[in-house]
Order: structure tokens, then C-alpha cells, then sequence
């Protein structure tokens, strides 16, 4: 391991260490929060030999082990906790992963089963997405009909 590919924090003095843990509020999660400097995430921040740090990653390659740089690698907080430094409470997961696991319109989108009609959700042939055989084909006729109605109730039966 190349020390210019990884992030490591071996070499944290015995006094960086009592300063950083004074700032540590343990709850009955076996979280580790934060109580100083937090960013605008809400992820808490120190400085460490002159750069500001995210808490929770100096902890993990303090405790754990070194961290791949670049943007494709992230910590995945697993008990859902910005404020959490516990580095058991983190795992490595690919930036995607991580994405996928959270809460947003991305991660929530790809849960989904159905359609909003309650149709199911095929993958497509070419590997991009998923979609709906049933609303499409619908989509396809009403757009052959010029967006008229056809015969065709839309979505009754099966």
C-alpha cells in the first residue's frame, strides 16, 4: 500500500488523542458523537496536522485501517448517525453502494418493485434501467392514437 493511495492516521500522538476523545459523548447506541465542529452535512470535523478532517474517517484509519483515496470509496454510517466517530459503526462501500443504501430519489426509486399502478417492474434488455411492459405499451399507442383515447380502458383488468 502506497502511502500516496490510501489515508492513514497511524501516528496519532497519546495528546491528539485525549483532546479528541474529550469531544466524544458515548449514547446507549454505542455511538460515538461528536461534539465540536460539524460541517454543513452534519458530519463531525477536526483538524489533524493542519487539514480538516472528517472525525468518523480519521477514527476508522486510526482504528480499523487505511482508507483508499479518491471519490469512488466512501464510509457507510451504519447506524445512521452524521455525528458518529465509532469506527465499528462505519463500513468501505463503493460511492454507488452507499448511495443506495441512504434515503434519497435515487436509493428509494431503486427499492421500488411496481409502477404506480401497481404493475411490475421489468429490467430492460440493454441493462439500463428497469420499466413497466405494460405502461409503455399503453404510452405506445396512446402516442400512435395522437394522445387520444383508444377502445382500450387504461389500466382495467388484467
Amino acid at each position: 500500500m502506497a502511502d500516496a493511495e490510501y489515508f492513514t492516521a497511524p501516528h496519532l500522538s497519546t495528546k491528539f488523542l485525549t483532546k479528541f476523545f474529550k469531544r466524544i459523548e458515548v449514547d446507549a447506541n454505542g455511538c460515538w458523537n461528536w461534539m465540536a465542529a460539524l460541517n454543513k452535512g452534519g458530519y463531525g470535523v477536526t483538524t489533524c496536522k493542519a487539514k480538516w478532517i472528517l472525525t468518523h474517517r480519521l477514527m476508522y484509519a486510526w482504528a480499523v485501517g487505511p482508507l483508499p483515496k479518491g471519490r469512488s470509496w466512501n464510509l457507510d454510517h451504519l447506524c445512521r448517525n452524521r455525528r458518529c466517530c465509532n469506527p465499528w459503526h462505519t463500513e468501505l462501500v463503493t460511492i454507488g453502494e452507499n448511495v443506495l443504501r441512504g434515503t434519497g430519489i435515487s436509493a428509494t426509486n431503486a427499492r421500488k418493485t411496481h409502477c404506480k399502478f401497481g404493475h411490475e417492474l421489468r429490467p430492460r434488455k440493454d441493462g439500463s434501467g428497469r420499466y413497466c411492459p405494460r405502461c409503455s405499451s399503453e404510452a405506445s399507442l396512446a402516442s400512435y392514437y395522437g394522445g387520444r383515447r383508444t377502445t382500450r380502458q387504461r389500466h382495467t383488468g388484467s
